[in-house]
């Protein structure tokens, strides 16, 4: 079991404070902005972040296998400037440490011109990552953190992403999140493509190397500008209904696909807002995409799993998703 890291967490709301050294004090505090109750390695739910920063419940107490939670209305999750963007997700479901799931704005931990742009002020519920058609954010260390590596492996049973965003006018094929390029690449992925050139479409890509299992899940309007709660998840131990998706939905729309056999993890780079072609990162978002959330868990959910994460960003983005 991961030891919670005591900088990273916010103040708990059921319980007393366990006493701490002065220096960890405020050493959290310079980080979070508030305190936590950690009695022990398992943190209690649902947390709220003090100093007057807003409520949230951690998505692992609603969705059991979650390992990464990102969030740019939370100033737990990003404080307003910064290179990192932090993982809420305390006790990652996967046993990696919390800070494994953190991501760089960009490529790596120095400012250029590949950073996701910051708008709004911390810890508002309307902020968002704005991107200009070349940013991204990426995993900081890939080889510690298992979900990402083994999402499209043929033993592993079941992955999920959810991510809030808003969309631009779509000229070519670009990736939402993942870790894959093409059938070259072992890695998933979920990406937005023209289809027969006036709409896009939704696809959950899976690839070991030599082939690809590639399953259209919605379409859509190609110039589409709205803001989505876009939910997958996948399963390649199974090849019945082992694709699910919910686009602005509560109910999963599901589609069979075999996945090419592979046991052998990632050896690419997972990413958001863009995918990873030998290490390097491709097919970006278009200019004018805006990011609020990112979360991700080692499960293969349904309806309830999608509805207790719809109902979170709901909350936390102050607007109805669905």
């Amino acid at each position: 079991m991961a030891v919670l890291d005591i900088t990273r967490q916010p103040l708990i709301n059921n319980g007393a404070l366990a006493e701490r050294m002065l220096g960890d004090i405020e050493r959290r505090d310079a980080m979070r902005g508030g305190l936590s109750n950690l009695g022990g390695t398992t943190p209690d739910y649902p947390y709220y972040a003090g100093g007057g920063a807003r409520s949230y419940n951690a998505m692992g107490s609603l969705v059991a296998s979650c390992v990464c939670d990102l969030d740019a209305t939370l100033t737990g999750s990003y404080p307003g400037s910064g290179q990192t963007w932090y993982n809420l997700e305390p006790t990652p479901a996967d046993s990696a440490a919390q800070s494994d799931y953190d991501f760089w704005l960009g490529e790596t931990s120095s400012a250029t011109t590949d950073d996701p742009t910051f708008t709004g002020s911390a810890d508002s519920a309307s902020a968002y990552f704005s991107l200009d058609g070349g940013d991204h954010f990426t995993i900081k260390t890939m080889a510690n953190c298992p979900t990402f590596l083994k999402s499209h492996r043929t033993d592993a049973a079941g992955t999920w992403c959810a991510i809030a965003y808003q969309g631009a006018t779509l000229t070519t094929t670009s990736i939402l999140y993942g870790a894959s390029n093409d059938a070259n690449d072992m890695g998933s992925m979920a990406f937005l493509v023209n289809e027969a050139g006036s709409a896009f479409g939704v696809r959950i890509y899976n690839c070991n190397g030599t082939a690809a299992s590639n399953s259209l899940m919605y379409t859509g309007a190609s110039d589409d500008t709205a803001i989505h709660i876009l939910i997958c998840s996948w399963d390649g131990t199974s090849s019945t209904n082992n694709k699910r998706a919910w686009l602005d939905t509560r109910t999963k729309t599901s589609v069979s696909s075999t996945f090419t056999t592979s046991t052998t993890d990632s050896d690419e780079v997972w990413r958001i807002g863009a995918g990873s072609n030998g290490g390097a990162a491709s097919l970006r978002l278009p200019s004018g995409t805006k990011i609020y959330a990112f979360s991700a868990g080692n499960g293969f959910i349904d309806d309830a799993d999608a509805a207790a994460i719809i109902d979170e960003y709901n909350a936390r983005h102050s607007r109805t998703y669905a």
